[in-house]
Order: structure tokens, then C-alpha cells, then sequence
């Protein structure tokens, strides 16, 4: 074509002359005419992709819903219409000028002719699956279905899948924890747990004599000082000698609560590290006066709520 001195015309054959460009006219054809067409192709699918989307269906039923929206309804839509304008133009035929109709103004199939060519459309469609799944063979027809319907083979679920996969490898790097991110259980009352709240035992709520000499063999059942010194004895908290006389309730109410911490951890209820004997505001009883303490304990926070502890 370089040497040639006159003006060649690919889709015209009469300028060829004496050579046969028919390759290069099928190539041009094959391999570049059809981009432009492939690219707005392209752009279509997009857009009918985020129309779909919109109505919140999964990405199974908007692959259905793209291929009965492609490979049929835009190919009715226009062979319809097609359809329609030559009906009109053989009527128009027949008519006389100011009678004819305007073809210009057809767009669309409209009432019988819309429901006939579109049935008919159907038609061919399904003769046209069944003629390429006879072609393709049960096994290819199935690993086409497959993938059209099933999840797995989705972008969601290779992107979850992908995910996950990350998230795995996060969790698994060190990372520092603040003291308000760790687990802390739920907190149980008093009353929930059937225990003393290590509030209460205090002087206030001691008999008269344990407060004067708390070494002495209290009888009283209710007293706080007592039973202390019983649930001490029970629990086998190594104290220092004269310890009842020397350490005052309050301090014998914190061995109480690091005991009964000792226990909890050892039993798993709270975990270790995560809590600290702050956190400790009532202990199980373990010996015979501090369950009474738990009658006494109702009617002082019945009395602090203003309650009546009759109707309670």
C-alpha cells in the first residue's frame, strides 16, 4: 500500500487494483473496529451492575438478572421495534400522505406487538440454551452453572475469604492492651453470689463487748467482730500471734479479701492479672457465723433502701 500512488479504499474493492487487501481488511475488522464496540459494551455492563445492585439483591440473582437483561431483553427490545417501524411502513404505504404516521416518533413496542415479539423472544432464547447446552455436554453445563449461581465463585466471597485471611495473621501479632480494653466479667451482687459484704463488717455492726475486747468468746449470732474471727479461723489465714487483739477489724477485714481472692483466682472465676483485691467487695462464707451475717446483712440494706424488710 506504501508504494502504491493512488488512494486505496479498504471497503472499496474497485481501488485495490490489481492487489488483494482482503486480509488486511479482515484484520482491521477482527482486531481494531471492534474496540470502541467492546469498550461501550463494557461501560453498559458496568452500569447495569450498579443498577441491579441497588435493589439489595445477592450477586447470584444480579448475574441472572444482567444475563436476561442482555442476552434477551435489549436483543427484543430492538429487533421489536424493527418489527414495529417496517409494520408501519407497509401501512403507511397504503395511506394517504396526511394519514401516514410518523416513524420518527416510534420508540418502543407498545401493547399486542410488545407481548407478541416478546414471547417470541423467549422462545428463541430457550431453543438457544438448549441447542449450546447439547453442545457444550452435561459436565461443561454444569461448571458453567456452577459458577453463575454459586456464591463461592463471587467477588464477595473471595474478598471475605481474603479478609479473613488477614484478619487470621493480625490476631496472631502482639499488640499492647489498656486496662479499660481487658475483659472484665460481670459483676455479681451480694445477694446473687449468697455473700458478705466486707462493707458491713465493721465496729458498727459488732456487739458491744467485741469492740471493748475482741479476744473474748463472743456468743452474740449476729456480730460482725465475731464472725470475722470464725470465718479467719475457718479459712486458715496464718495471722501473727495476738493478732486480735492487735489488728484492728479493718485489717482483719483485708485478709479476708486477699484470701478470698486467692480462691477465686484458683478456681477460675476471676482471671489473674485482669482483677486485684480492690475489686473484692464481698466474700462466700465458709464458717457458721458468717452465714448468719447474711440475715443481719438484708435488714441493713433494707434500712439503708428505706424498706420495709416485713414486706420484703
Amino acid at each position: 500500500m506504501g508504494t502504491v500512488e493512488e488512494t486505496i479504499d479498504l471497503f472499496d474493492k474497485d481501488t485495490w487494483g490489481d492487489y488483494d487487501y482482503e486480509p488486511l481488511r479482515q484484520a482491521v475488522l477482527r482486531e481494531i473496529s471492534i474496540h470502541p464496540v467492546h469498550q461501550q459494551r463494557c461501560e453498559n455492563y458496568v452500569q447495569l451492575a450498579a443498577l441491579i445492585s441497588q435493589t439489595r439483591v445477592n450477586e447470584a440473582r444480579r448475574t441472572a438478572r444482567s444475563i436476561i437483561i442482555s442476552t434477551c431483553q435489549r436483543v427484543w427490545s430492538k429487533e421489536a421495534l424493527e418489527a414495529v417501524i417496517k409494520k408501519i411502513r407497509k401501512q403507511n404505504e397504503k395511506k394517504p400522505k396526511e394519514k401516514r404516521r410518523d416513524i420518527k416518533k416510534v420508540r418502543r413496542a407498545e401493547g399486542s406487538a410488545r407481548v407478541k415479539h416478546y414471547i417470541k423472544a423467549v422462545d428463541d432464547f430457550i431453543k438457544n440454551v438448549k441447542r449450546a447446552k447439547n453442545l457444550l455436554g452435561k459436565p461443561k453445563w454444569d461448571e458453567i452453572h456452577k459458577q453463575v449461581t454459586s456464591k463461592q465463585s463471587k467477588m464477595s466471597a473471595i474478598d471475605a475469604k481474603k479478609r479473613k485471611e488477614k484478619f487470621e495473621q493480625n490476631i496472631k501479632k502482639s499488640r499492647t492492651f489498656v486496662k479499660a480494653e481487658l475483659p472484665r466479667g460481670v459483676d455479681v451482687t451480694a445477694a446473687m453470689d449468697g455473700g458478705v459484704l466486707l462493707r458491713l463488717l465493721t465496729n458498727k455492726n459488732s456487739c458491744n463487748a467485741c469492740c471493748k475486747d475482741p479476744s473474748q468468746e463472743c456468743s452474740e449470732v449476729h456480730c460482725a467482730m465475731s464472725a470475722v474471727h470464725a470465718e479467719i479461723a475457718e479459712r486458715k489465714i496464718k495471722m501473727r500471734k495476738g493478732w486480735k487483739k492487735s489488728l484492728n477489724i479493718k485489717e482483719k477485714r483485708h485478709a479476708l479479701r486477699d484470701n478470698e481472692l486467692q480462691i477465686s483466682v484458683l478456681d477460675g472465676d476471676k482471671i489473674k492479672g485482669q482483677i486485684d483485691k480492690t475489686h473484692i467487695r464481698h466474700i462466700k462464707p465458709q464458717s457458721n457465723k458468717m452465714e448468719a451475717m447474711i440475715q443481719r446483712q438484708t435488714a441493713i440494706l433494707d434500712k439503708e433502701l428505706s424498706l420495709d424488710a416485713a414486706t420484703t
